[in-house]
């Protein structure tokens, strides 16, 4: 019979989560389960993504309602988030050898995120909407923070390769799709009407071109431990 586990993300800001798991699984597989169960694991590798027993000093489970909850979800490292992390759970332990009787009303695991390697950091995860004609297409792409215009365009080209041929990688026009609230484009209905070339929407959502001495950096900022997909969605058009 699977049992019911409750985890929190340090310095997520995101509240507890229950996840289902088999006694007899493995920790690793336990990793992968709350990956997926968490939007604030979301872009965050599995290997960066390390499991605690959720116990307190004197030897107690963390409640759901603990007057700490707040200030582990902001990750502050000045109180017992630190000294909570002890108890590791090792990738090849057995979920029943740190968890046989379980209440429903505590937090039996915090999550901790590893601090991403400088390799990791310079990076970020772009979602891009290439229209041409009639026609719109996403586009993910791992670029580094320190690109700029000309280093984007050529990315891009080289990713659409298959689908539309782009020819000079410089006639292609970026913008970053950011509206007057400065809100990132994830409307699936608006994305509809940039492609079909609704006057309103493409003055909503091409006001913003991207400025060839402007990087990555500059125009998409995100948490180096944390992110999520519609912050850094942005829209790019080309003419001919």
């Amino acid at each position: 019979m699977k049992i019911q586990l409750w985890c929190l993300v340090l310095g997520a800001e995101t509240p507890p989560f229950g996840v289902l798991a088999e006694p007899n699984s493995s920790v690793e597989s336990l990793r992968f389960t709350i990956k997926g169960s968490s939007s604030a694991l979301h872009l965050v590798g599995v290997e960066r993504i390390r499991l605690y027993v959720a116990k307190q000093e004197n030897g107690e489970w963390l409640a759901l309602d603990a007057p700490q909850l707040q200030t582990l979800m902001r990750g502050d490292q000045e109180t017992t988030a630190s000294s909570m992390c002890g108890s590791r759970l090792e990738e090849l332990d057995k979920v029943r050898d740190h968890f046989q009787e379980v209440d429903a009303q505590n937090i039996h695991i915090l999550v901790k995120v590893d601090e991403p390697t400088v390799e990791f950091r310079n990076l970020t995860q772009l979602q891009c909407l290439f229209v041409w004609e009639d026609k719109g297409t996403f586009v993910s792409l791992d670029v580094k923070t320190t690109d700029r215009l000309e280093q984007l365009q050529v990315a891009i080209k080289e990713e659409m390769a298959g689908v539309y041929p782009v020819g000079d990688a410089r006639r292609l026009e970026l913008y970053a799709s950011k509206n007057w609230s400065g809100e990132w484009l994830n409307s699936k209905a608006d994305m509809r009407l940039l492609v079909k070339g609704e006057r309103s929407v493409v003055d909503t959502w091409l006001r913003r071109r991207i400025d060839p001495m402007s990087t990555v950096g500059d125009l998409f900022s995100s948490s180096p431990a944390y992110s999520t997909q519609d912050r850094t969605v942005k829209t790019h058009t080309q003419k001919g």
